[in-house]
């Protein structure tokens, strides 16, 4: 908002250098939101320059954060400011409302309460959700509002002095708070909190707050987000949100951040004690009375609002603002979070009464951080003004955004600065070292999504930290090209290099360099001039060492170093690693390297992958149907999502994905293409990057029999179920261990994935492998669904399993199949599902046909089964038994106070012996190729929803 008032700046005519300084002085004064003009004028000093404004003067030499602050300061006196107060309180049926401005009573009401304001929050999602807030809206004024004190408001910031501000103060207890006072509207149906200068901030009755004092800048943020592995809630878009604050950070130069490794109590307790913060950025899970945060080994802990106040207290400093950017925190008004902390000591609290969208969260939080950062201005004048430009930049859209300015609601004893601007700056003790965005190992942290549990295992290690481990001297991260070894390094590295306990850290890349690594290592203030003399370093030192593309020392397969010399030195260096560590990344395992612990980087999650290509601007507008393709063919392979993007796009948005597009594609020319064409172009060029045939070869022909089988099915195949499938007949003991071995060594060429679930081939290397399958894929096909039936006849076979056998079957042994099957189910809904898949693959003139299907109706008619979903416009012909298409696996947006969920829609939680599904997930009730793209949304927590 421009100032009312000019600022004219006063220079002596004449001196041409004087009169440049003068313009950029301008430039400055403009840029900071000022009404500034230039006066050249006789007599004036030549060595300083004057500003004026309203009247008071100020000369200066040199213009800096002082002279900035006093203009500020002018504004705010000349600015005519106002305070609306309302008392609220709720008594059974009816609202009570007494309304002062600047002291003086204006009206007093006592007035039922408007109809609709129950189910205020479940009109967002509805087409016309933002007339029927209009009309909430509207019933609330009459209700607070008599209608001549409505209109002396509306007339006051329509026809006041440019500039007013009109803070409006809701003070109010219990169940008044429940009442949305982020819609009430003028006479003129402006909505009142999206009117320039307008403040609005609830505060509770009775609770009076000391307000302490600004304390120094800049403006420090602590972030703690709470985003367990193992928990029954939906992932969190945790990289959106914290990208959103750094960038705030990054661009001001006004701020500072520290991002919690562990969002658990006792770390946000240790850090307020270490360093004082002036907000606490907490992002997690929650309900009105609390949020899950974590341990420090990714499991789930929930935390109380109590719990919540006494970490705060331990922590033994004031905090001027908490934000609390998870469902619901100010949702209950007697007990919930928001309002328990501002009852406990808080000063200011910004927290969301119901689930919001990630994008209006983001940007939401994006202009609060700003305006605190840059303009010091108060909590109230900060959420005001972001909320006011939001509101501006969603109206008419097309399509309509969600309408959302309603929901943030903050709770405030007190307000004011944050950070003195006049006190000299004190800054964090240890701030986290955020990446550039310049190269891999630096990506932004919005760009390299997931991988936390990853994170999290590879410090610990590190750090000595992993309790009744064995002792090891450093990790090899190892996977195939692309899947993200280099970034998951690269933030290890910021990680270790934000310990109190300081690490030297040398990154070496490539291939083996004597004279570059020992050059780097003194610049890292490491004295050692040979191999021996940083073996002795690594033993006793805090080094961390890390080789990145350590595959260009090995030879294809990685089965030996292609300098038998550095294999040598590196074993001693790894041996001696005791106090410092060694991190590597590497297709393959390094060989001879037991003192290393091996940690497989392996494909994105659903989630994850879904986060991924939401950020993509080739794949972010893409339909369902497409998106899903995409999914089935490339799977969770972070380098060919981008490279499908760049296909997509025509551009990629990493220069080092561009590079790699154009050394892959020299042979062959790749243009802009559709999404089925893209997907095939990234998995070819895929192959190409992990030197599919060169491994093949290397396999051996009995390794790659077990490669080819196993990449027709798509669920992971325990080495007993491979060895039955190999053989066709039970397996000797023998018969398991040489398909264990074959196993050990395509993992090791980076062809399989191995967990305790099973053995599985990737989405894109199944694609890639097509062509090897030659003219054995129907016997392979046959093969893997006689290991399934053997599961169904034993009854060890669960729902997943079920479903594979249809996939691989057609015909006569289809239905066979499904007989066998059915007998084993148990529960409609389970028959329903498996069904759906087995007569949409079946012929419709085959003899079971008609009997299957009608089945299929008795199931989804029987009580409480769902409502029969609509067929998909078309099937696939790839294979003679194609998988049916499945859309993207995207978690729900959770409700605000829903308790979670242990068995979340589409998941199997079928028992051994009963191969029965939570729901039933047949392909045919999937969104059909060519359908509409879902619009994500998040919810505070961040869990996205497609």
């Amino acid at each position: 908002m421009a100032d009312s008032a000019a600022v004219t700046i006063v220079y002596a005519p004449g001196a041409a250098a004087h009169a440049d300084a003068v313009r950029d002085l301008w430039i400055l004064v403009r840029a900071a939101g000022f009404d500034a003009r230039l006066e050249a004028r006789d007599g004036a000093d030549a060595d300083a320059v004057v500003l004026e404004v309203g009247g008071e003067r100020r000369a200066i030499v040199k213009v800096g954060d002082e002279e900035i602050a006093w203009l500020r300061a002018r504004r705010a006196a000349e600015t005519p400011r106002h305070e609306l107060r309302l008392g609220v309180a709720v008594e059974g049926s009816r609202v009570r409302c007494a309304v002062t401005l600047a002291g003086e009573l204006v009206c007093e009401r006592d007035e039922p309460l408007p109809f609709g304001r129950d189910e205020v929050w479940d009109l967002l999602d509805l087409p016309d959700a933002e007339a029927r807030l209009a009309r909430l809206g509207q019933r609330l004024s009459r209700a607070l509002f008599d209608a001549d004190a409505l209109d002396y408001v509306t007339v006051l910031l329509t026809a006041g002095v440019p500039g007013t501000v009109l803070d409006v103060v809701v003070e109010a207890d219990g169940p008044a708070h429940e009442l949305p006072f982020e819609l009430l509207r003028l006479t003129d149906q402006r909505v009142l909190v999206a009117v320039d200068g307008v403040r609005l901030t609830r505060t509770v009755s009775g609770v009076r707050v000391p307000r302490h004092p600004a304390s120094p800048g800049p403006l420090k943020i602590l972030v703690a987000v709470g985003a367990p592995e193992r928990t029954a809630n939906p992932p969190l878009d945790v990289e959106a949100e914290m990208q959103a604050i750094v960038s705030v950070v990054g661009g001001v130069g006004r701020a500072e951040i520290t991002i919690l490794e562990v969002a658990g109590v006792a770390e946000i307790a240790e850090a307020l004690r270490r360093d004082a913060y002036h907000v606490l950025h907490l992002s997690a899970h929650g309900s009105p009375y609390g949020v899950e945060l974590e341990d420090r080994d990714g499991n789930a802990v929930d935390v109380r609002a109590e719990d919540l106040v006494r970490a705060l207290r331990r922590g033994g400093r004031p905090l001027p603002l908490i934000v609390l950017s998870s469902c619901g925190g100010a949702a209950d008004a007697d007990a919930g979070l928001a309002v328990t902390l501002l009852r406990h000591g808080a000063e200011r609290v910004l927290a969301m009464q119901t689930s919001i969208t990630d994008w209006y969260a983001t940007r939401l939080l994006t202009g609060v951080y700003r305006a605190l950062a840059e303009d010091n201005a108060t909590v109230a004048a900060a959420v005001a003004r972001a909320r006011a430009e939001l509101f501006e930049a969603t109206a008419g859209a097309q399509p309509p955004k969600r309408p959302e300015y309603a929901v943030p609601a903050l709770f405030a004893a007190s307000d004011g600065p944050l950070w003195d601007g006049a006190a000299p700056a004190v800054h964090l003790e240890n701030p986290t070292d955020l990446p550039t965005g310049a190269g891999v190992r630096e990506l932004l942290l919005g760009d390299l999504v997931g991988r936390r549990g990853l994170l999290r295992v590879v410090t610990q290690t590190l750090r000595d930290e992993i309790v009744a481990g064995p002792l090891v001297n450093g990790v090899v991260l190892t996977g195939p090209a692309g899947i993200g070894k280099t970034a998951l390094a690269g933030r290890v590295v910021g990680r270790l290099r934000d310990d109190a306990d300081p690490w030297a850290i040398v990154v070496h890349a490539g291939a083996w360099n004597p004279p570059r690594l020992f050059e780097d290592l003194a610049a890292a203030g490491v004295d050692a001039r040979d191999p021996g003399e940083l073996a002795e370093a690594l033993h006793a030192r805090r080094i961390l060492l890390v080789f990145d593309d350590f595959e260009q020392n090995l030879t294809v397969g990685g089965d030996a170093f292609a300098d038998p010399g550095f294999g040598e030195v590196f074993a001693t260096l790894a041996a001696a690693a005791e106090r410092g560590k060694i991190l590597v990344t590497s297709r393959y395992p390094v060989p001879g390297a037991p003192a290393l612990s091996r940690v497989d980087v392996g494909p994105l999650g659903d989630a994850e992958l879904v986060r991924l290509m939401l950020r993509l601007p080739g794949l972010r507008e893409l339909s369902t149907g497409d998106m899903t393709l995409i999914m089935e063919t490339v799977g969770g392979h972070p380098r060919l999502v981008e490279f499908v993007d760049a296909l997509l796009h025509g551009g990629a948005r990493l220069p080092e994905v561009t590079e790699r597009l154009r050394t892959l594609s020299s042979n062959e020319q790749f243009e802009r293409a559709g999404a089925s064409e893209a997907a095939r172009q990234a998995v070819a060029l895929g192959a190409q990057d992990v030197l599919l045939t060169e491994l093949l070869d290397l396999a051996g022909a009995a390794a790659r029999e077990t490669l080819l089988l196993l990449a027709v099915s798509r669920i992971a195949m325990s080495t007993e179920d491979l060895a039955f499938a190999t053989l066709g007949r039970e397996p000797s003991t023998e018969d398991t261990a040489a398909v264990a071995a074959h196993l050990d060594r395509l993992r090791d060429l980076t062809l399989v994935r191995v967990s305790e679930d099973g053995a599985v081939v990737e989405p894109w290397l199944r694609e890639a492998l097509t062509k090897a399958q030659g003219d054995r894929l129907a016997e392979r096909h046959a093969r893997a669904a006689a290991a399934c039936r053997r599961l169904v006849d034993a009854g060890r076979a669960d729902f997943a399993t079920a479903l594979e056998g249809v996939y691989h079957l057609s015909g006569d042994e289809l239905a066979d199949f499904a007989g066998a099957v059915m007998a084993k189910l148990s529960g409609e809904v389970s028959v329903a599902a498996f069904l759906g898949d087995v007569t949409e693959r079946l012929p419709a003139r085959h003899p079971a046909y008609l009997s299957l299907l009608t089945r299929e109706r008795d199931a989804l008619e029987a009580p409480a089964a769902p409502p029969r979903p609509r067929r998909r416009a078309r099937r696939r012909s790839r294979s003679p038994a194609a998988p049916p298409r499945r859309s993207p696996a995207t978690p729900a947006r959770r409700s605000r106070s829903a308790p979670p969920s242990t068995a979340r829609a589409g998941c199997c939680t079928a028992s051994a012996a009963s191969p029965t599904p939570a729901a039933p997930t047949s392909a045919r009730w999937r969104s059909t190729p060519g359908s509409p793209r879902p619009t994500p949304t998040t919810c505070s927590c961040g869990a996205t929803s497609a």
